[in-house]
């Protein structure tokens, strides 16, 4: 679809596209009007707002130093945001006791992309190479024993010692998976063993791995195992 869009003072004709993405800082004014020549004025588009006090609190927990000129940007394709943004829509959906760790983590990416491609910052976004061995398994553990739990990210990157985007980015470069990833496979495996080991009911089971309703924790296990929680029980003989 056309526009003809003004931004802090400057005016262009926009023809916008899957996948595009306009950066608008709250202090920079802004118009928007269809081109009246378009034939095609149906528009589908989702708005993802941030507090600047909260990138700016990022901003700083990850070395990067005031002032933080946000810029504005007229429309250009941003898939990586895009796709952020259209998981952040869905994720109210899942029915998982991970699902604020998923939405903590596309948070920070979102946050993250901003800060690179939407700032002007006085430091480089840096810091540490890699997760030590030591954090590493600080985080495994930490998950392991508090599994019943909502997990949260915030909680797992503090028992690691690093901020939340460092650690997200960081643990899945040292395991292959993101912490939300982690977590839901760790619950299925202490899942499986405790269908194959126990005769628990699974409501039992179910909370025992940190899911307070029987239902979701099948549905995530038949997806993760490719069969019912009876069928597998039945399978180990249980």
């Amino acid at each position: 679809m056309k526009f003809d869009r003004n931004l802090d003072g400057r005016t262009r004709r926009e023809t916008t596209a899957k996948g595009d993405i306009a950066f608008l800082p709250a202090d920079v004014s802004t118009m928007l009007r269809p081109a009246m020549d378009d034939p095609d004025r149906a528009l589908s588009y989702s708005l993802l707002l941030f507090e600047p006090s909260y990138l700016a609190e990022l901003a700083l927990s990850n070395g990067i130093g005031r002032p933080l000129d946000f810029i504005p940007t007229f429309a250009t394709p941003d898939p990586f945001l895009h796709e952020v943004t259209a998981a952040l829509t869905s994720a109210p959906r899942i029915k998982d006791p991970a699902g604020n760790l998923f939405t903590e983590t596309l948070l920070n990416a979102a946050c993250a992309r901003i800060l690179r491609n939407y700032a002007g910052v006085r430091y480089v976004l840096s810091g540490p190479p890699r997760l030590t061995d030591d954090q590493l398994r600080v985080a495994i553990d930490y998950i392991n024993d508090h599994i019943r739990e909502s997990l949260e990210l915030r909680s797992i990157s503090r028992a690691a010692g690093l901020s939340e985007f460092h650690f997200a980015r960081l643990f899945k470069a040292a395991t292959g998976v993101s912490p939300f990833q982690f977590v839901t496979r760790t619950r299925m495996e202490r899942a499986r063993q405790l269908l194959r080991k126990t005769r628990l009911p699974i409501f039992e089971v179910a909370h025992r791995v940190g899911y307070q309703k029987p239902s979701h924790f099948s549905a995530r296990f038949r997806a993760i195992s490719g069969c019912g929680r009876d069928a597998y029980r039945k399978l180990a003989g249980r």
